[in-house]
C-alpha cells in the first residue's frame, strides 16, 4: 500500500514529471495490465529508467522483482501525490487571448484545480468562457466569498504587482504569474512564473544544437 504523502518529499522536477506518467498508466490499466515497469514508462517518454523508478517509488509504492509496480495501486498513489482528489480553487485576473485560452483548457480539473471566477477591466467584452467574469472593482468581494488559494495573472506587466498585492491581502497563497514582472511576495506565498518566450528560446536552442534547424 502507498505510504502517506507526508512520508516522502519529492523534488520539484519529480512533481513536474508525474503528470506525464498518468496518461500512460491509465492507458495500460484500461488495456488490462496489472503491473508496469519503470523501463516501459521511460521508453515511452525517452526518460532515464532509474529516474522514473525513483519518481514512482517516491509516491510510496513498492515494485516487485520481474513484475514492476502494481498498476492500479501506483495510479492511485500518483493521483494522491499530485492532489488530484483534493479540489483547489483558483481565480484568474485578465481574460484576454491568453487568459481565455487557459480558461478553455479542460485539463485543470483532472489535477484538482477549479477556476471559480475571473476578473477583467472590461468584463462585458469577454466572450463566454464558462465561468463568471467580474469587473476588477469586485475583486475583494468575490474573493471573500470564494476563498481561492491560487491566483492566475494574465495581465499587463505594469499592473501585476498591485494586483498580486490585492490577491495576497485577500488570502491567496499561490500566484501563477504569466507576466514578465518579478513579483515581490511576502513569506508564506508561493509564486510560479511562466515565461513563454524563454521556453520557446530554449526549444529553438535545442533544435540548433541538435542541428535540426
Amino acid at each position: 500500500m502507498p505510504h502517506d504523502k507526508t512520508d516522502c518529499i519529492l523534488s520539484t522536477q519529480s512533481v513536474k514529471r508525474l503528470p506525464l506518467y498518468l496518461p500512460i498508466l491509465a492507458e495500460m490499466r484500461d488495456a488490462g495490465d496489472a503491473y508496469v515497469s519503470s523501463a516501459v514508462i521511460a521508453e515511452r517518454l525517452s526518460f532515464d529508467p532509474i529516474m522514473v523508478r525513483k519518481d514512482l517509488a517516491g509516491c510510496g509504492v513498492t515494485g516487485l522483482p520481474r513484475k514492476g509496480f502494481p498498476l492500479e495501486e501506483l495510479y492511485q498513489a500518483v493521483e494522491k501525490t499530485l492532489g488530484c482528489h483534493v479540489t483547489c480553487e483558483a481565480v484568474m485576473v485578465g481574460v484576454g487571448k491568453l487568459g481565455a485560452a487557459l480558461l478553455g483548457f479542460p485539463g485543470f480539473s483532472q489535477y484538482g484545480i477549479k477556476i471559480v471566477a475571473a476578473f477583467d477591466i472590461q468584463p462585458a467584452q469577454v466572450p463566454h468562457v464558462g465561468i463568471p467574469v467580474y469587473p476588477m472593482r469586485r475583486l475583494e468581494e468575490i474573493l471573500a466569498k470564494t476563498k481561492p488559494k491560487i491566483g492566475i495573472l494574465t495581465i499587463p506587466a505594469d499592473v501585476a504587482q498591485p494586483i498580486a498585492d490585492r490577491l495576497i491581502a485577500a488570502g491567496v497563497k499561490g500566484i501563477w504569474n504569466f507576466t514578465s514582472t518579478h513579483l515581490a511576495i511576502p513569506e508564506g506565498v508561493i509564486v510560479k512564473r511562466e515565461n513563454l518566450a524563454t521556453s520557446l528560446i530554449v526549444l529553438s536552442h535545442r533544435l540548433r544544437v541538435a542541428k535540426l534547424i
